[in-house]
């Protein structure tokens, strides 16, 4: 069975080193952030369900005008 190997080299300047590093960390930061959000987001989707069943979104220290 027939393989081919290859092989692939690039010289960088420190410019262009520290630009390929920061674009290459940009993937799991933003993996990262999208999960946290979408955390909070659960997070007050379940709070409102919670008040919702449970006792409503009365507002308890509301001034009725008696006039």
């Amino acid at each position: 069975m027939p393989m081919f190997w290859f092989s692939q080299q690039a010289d960088l300047t420190g410019d262009l080193v520290d630009s390929v590093k920061g674009v290459l960390l940009l993937t799991p930061i933003g993996a990262y952030t999208g999960y946290g959000l979408l955390g909070i987001g659960v997070l007050i989707a379940i709070i409102g369900i919670v008040i919702t069943f449970r006792r409503g979104w009365h507002d308890t220290n509301r001034i009725y005008d008696k006039g």
